[in-house]
């Protein structure tokens, strides 16, 4: 597979990436036999760039399995999730990930998203000491507005940017993309299927399984999707027409832009690696461009791509396939559910907190109780002796 390097002085990697949320459970249950298999085929397709996250269930446990033997023929991506972003944390963190991952070294760690609560210089001087300590070896950002992507890098070398990018959802065209360029760092996207929306599988009235994460989202359902729908269905028939199909478009899409190093493309089994994998080999021309733009209701080049997620439907009624506002907001939604795990992964964190510190007050309640039950015993000896004394004292007056 080709490769590009990861930002101005970043190593080489694979223009495509393994995303490894489903295989954790994401979009539903995958057995670990599976799982395994699915890494086996990334590694062997030569997609051996893996991105994972602390939050991504039991993500980093298969890979760790799958990997055995293997580590050295893989460019291992994780992420530190959650809300804590202490020194402390920070370092449990690492050493979890690389226990789970089987491996002493981590080769790019990532903050899985922006914690203002804890300051970015503080939080950049603790990754830059594991970097030197050997525990990591580059560092990137997930989720990082332009701001604070050039916040960042005024307390270390950023190697990468993982932000949202995919066909329906463009902002980063006109935010962090021109910032990475600029500062070289590489860019590697995230939700470039959109969640499955890309994938042309899940038309309107879609049911996902109890176990998916999806069927919690509003953004695969109502007259929003049946609008986006529709745009979806002529980005398919163009990839059909030029022998491909959706799923290659999306991935090929945005592999055109020169600011992206790598496109992270989950999947659950090993045909589905393959297949991704082959979308590596398309190059889209400009006109390709310009026709793709056309079809998402742009009538700029793709080189320069319009601002807005997808721009909304004029009022011509011969453009009215072009997404609407609330089409926009679907789209975020979809894209945005790994966000429901970090939530639940920080509030897991704070349970923890909790925990700690409830432990600790039952060992200091304890520690009192048994202060006390030593202070009881000691009083009880001492008017046992007292009463013997007082005993005897009576007894020898008597006679």
């Amino acid at each position: 597979m080709r490769t590009r390097n990861l930002g101005r002085i970043g190593p080489q990697v694979p223009v495509v990436c393994f995303g490894a949320w489903p295989i954790g459970g994401g979009m539903g249950l995958v057995s670990e036999d599976q799982a395994v298999k699915t890494v086996h085929a990334a590694i062997d397709a030569g997609m051996t760039f893996i991105d994972t996250a602390e939050s991504y269930r039991t993500s980093e446990a298969i890979i760790g399995k799958a990997i055995a033997g293997k580590r050295n023929q893989v460019f291992l991506a994780t992420k530190l999730s959650g809300n804590d972003h202490s020194g402390e944390h920070i370092g449990r963190a690492i050493q979890n990930s690389m226990r789970a991952l089987g491996t002493d070294y981590i080769d790019l760690y990532q903050l899985h998203s922006p914690q203002p609560d804890w300051p970015i210089e503080e939080t950049m001087e603790h990754l830059m000491s594991f970097r030197e300590s050997g525990a990591i070896r580059y560092i990137g950002l997930s989720n990082f507005s332009a701001e604070q992507t050039l916040e960042a890098s005024r307390f270390g070398q950023i190697y990468s940017s993982q932000p949202k990018y995919n066909m329906l959802s463009r902002e980063a065209d006109d935010s962090i993309l021109p910032v990475c360029r600029k500062q070289g760092i590489g860019v590697i996207p995230h939700s470039v299927l959109a969640k499955g929306m890309l994938s042309a599988r899940y038309a309107p009235g879609h049911q996902f399984t109890l176990y998916d994460e999806r069927n919690m989202f509003e953004s695969f359902q109502g007259e929003a999707y049946e609008r986006l729908w529709r745009v979806i269905e002529r980005l398919r028939d163009w990839a059909s027409d030029h022998g491909h199909d959706l799923v290659q478009l999306a991935i090929a899409w945005v592999l055109a832009n020169p600011a992206v190093t790598s496109a992270i493309v989950g999947a659950k089994t090993p045909e589905q690696v393959q297949h991704n994998a082959a979308a590596a080999d398309w190059t889209l021309t400009e006109p390709d461009l310009k026709e793709i733009d056309s079809i998402l209701g742009g009538g700029e080049s793709a080189a320069q791509p319009s601002t807005a997620t997808v721009v909304a439907a004029p009022a011509e009624a011969g453009e009215a396939d072009a997404p609407s506002e609330a089409a926009e907001s679907s789209i975020d939604m979809a894209e945005d559910g790994e966000i429901y795990t970090q939530l639940l992964l920080g509030l897991h964190q704070d349970l923890e907190t909790q925990e700690r510190a409830l432990g600790e007050h039952v060992r200091e309640f304890e520690s009192l109780k048994g202060q006390m039950d030593a202070l009881r015993s000691l009083w009880i000896t001492t008017l046992a002796a007292i009463i013997l004394s007082t005993v005897a004292l009576v007894v020898a007056i008597l006679l």
